[in-house]
């Protein structure tokens, strides 16, 4: 009730504030991180108690989750009215403000359990990464398919970076980025990152423990690069290795009918991924890789 269960929270805030403290450290900037943290932990226990309201419920948790919105959101305060002291003008409460409807979003959602219908997770990291170039006097490029949500579009191009559409594919957009950075330089992906896959073991840990230290039976997962897919299966199988569980669970990947590499390759018994061409667009965005970089592996 205290602390988010999700782990990925704790990335998406701590990597970019820690970025920005190490390259223009200030005591405004210590006070923002606070309050961003301070915001994260007030999630959990506000749309649980939000939730409990919307029932009609009132149970031991409820109480003692409004306690704990309560200490975070003085703190949240505390946070912000510190940071604009310390600047002496309001400009540095602009990303409070641009972050405050997204933020009501997720709780509506929250308390009508249907959190997991808002994904804010692709958005929110390149918005930051535009965000941070932006600040800093860095030119910044954001490449995009064209199709892309207006919504992405929207956060990405209030950070004033410059951004690029580029009509076709995903796998268009990848190809134009490239071609732009020249020689010299490097593209940069999480998906040949060699430390990725360690990463999202750990997505097999915090199941096995938040289930009563028991692999589940099933899990749907749906693929791109298929990174989560992998940490998964080398996850449980460290575990299983560990003597942690007596078996591995049932891992089904998912994919999007118009794009579906991985589908073809396991149905033809191929044993690497060849590049398919998309029969149409599909809303699941994150999804729409022409092929994985580990297709082999993953097979």
């Amino acid at each position: 009730m205290a602390l988010p269960i999700e782990h990925g929270a704790w990335g998406f805030l701590l990597e970019p504030a820690l970025l920005g403290l190490l390259v223009a450290a200030s005591w405004a900037g210590v006070a923002l991180v606070l309050a961003a943290l301070a915001a994260l932990l007030l999630q959990t226990p506000l749309s649980l108690a939000l939730t409990d309201v919307r029932r009609g419920r009132s149970a031991p948790r409820t109480a003692l989750a409004w306690r704990f919105a309560l200490a975070y959101g003085a703190l949240l305060l505390l946070a912000l009215a510190a940071a604009l002291t310390l600047v002496g003008h309001a400009s540095v409460l602009l990303p409070a403000l641009l972050a405050a409807p997204l933020a009501a979003l997720q709780l509506g959602l929250d308390a009508r359990g249907r959190a997991r219908e808002f994904v804010p997770e692709a958005a929110g990291a390149v918005a930051m990464g535009s965000a941070h170039g932006a600040r800093f006097g860095i030119h910044t490029q954001i490449f995009i398919p064209d199709y892309a949500s207006p919504f992405k579009q929207q956060q990405i191009s209030l950070y004033g970076v410059e951004m690029i559409k580029i009509a076709g594919s995903r796998k268009d957009t990848e190809t134009a980025a490239q071609d732009a950075v020249g020689s010299g330089r490097t593209y940069a992906s999480h998906a040949y990152h060699p430390a990725y896959l360690a990463g999202q073991m750990t997505a097999a840990f915090e199941v096995w423990e938040q289930l009563g230290k028991k692999a589940p039976e099933w899990i749907l997962c749906p693929v791109a690069q298929g990174g989560q897919f992998l940490g998964f299966w080398f996850g449980f199988s460290r575990l299983l290795a560990a003597g942690l569980i007596d078996r591995l669970p049932r891992l089904v990947a998912v994919q999007s009918a118009q794009i579906a590499p991985l589908f073809h390759a396991w149905k033809a018994g191929l044993e690497d991924v060849p590049e398919v061409d998309p029969i149409g667009q599909t809303i699941a965005e994150g999804v729409s890789i022409a092929r994985p970089v580990r297709g082999k592996r993953l097979l």
